[in-house]
């Protein structure tokens, strides 16, 4: 009675955190989606049980769409914690891609051997659209759209460079 009250106490603290965690068993498939991490995904966990990960999302650089490597397989091989790059954004099996932040950390029996992953999925969605438009702000015009003193300077800056290391002309 005390482990099942044990096991509902976990859950219950795994489905109010407000990152989505899966959990993977030692061959990489899924064993338990939080709702945020079904959210996340686009999934119902009882759809995607026992599924392997990457036949649900896959893990890409934002800015250049390069796949990234699964960071559960990773962490099977590696033995460690995996943190996955900045920039970087998960694809749902139908398409979307969300901005994420994400790690992955293996889980141990009590002698020590890797018997799962851990992964903890936040969406960044918004703070990446407000640091691109903080971005936007410091380098443009709010009137005309155009660039600012500043970035006009540093075109001017690095145009002159090109002239003085690459021989090049600009007018």
């Amino acid at each position: 009675y005390a482990l099942f009250e044990e096991k509902e106490r976990a859950e219950v603290a795994l489905q109010s955190i407000m990152d989505g965690v899966v959990t993977l068993d030692g061959a990489g498939r899924i064993s338990y989606m939080n709702p945020v991490a079904q959210r996340l995904c686009n999934v119902q966990d009882v759809d995607v049980r026992t599924s392997d990960l990457a036949h649900i999302i896959n893990f890409i650089d934002e800015d250049s769409g390069v796949r990234l490597p699964n960071p559960v397989e990773q962490v099977l091989q590696e033995n460690n914690v995996v943190e996955l790059p900045s920039h970087a954004a998960m694809t749902r099996h139908d398409g979307s891609t969300i901005p994420i932040e994400a790690s992955a950390a293996p889980m141990r029996s009590d002698t020590g051997q890797v018997i799962g992953v851990v992964l903890v999925l936040q969406d960044v969605s918004q703070a990446r659209r407000l640091t691109r438009q903080l971005s936007y702000q410091a380098s443009h015009d709010a009137l005309t759209g155009l660039y600012n003193r500043r970035m006009f300077e540093e075109h001017l800056q690095a145009s002159l460079m090109h002239i003085r290391e690459e021989n090049r002309q600009h007018a």
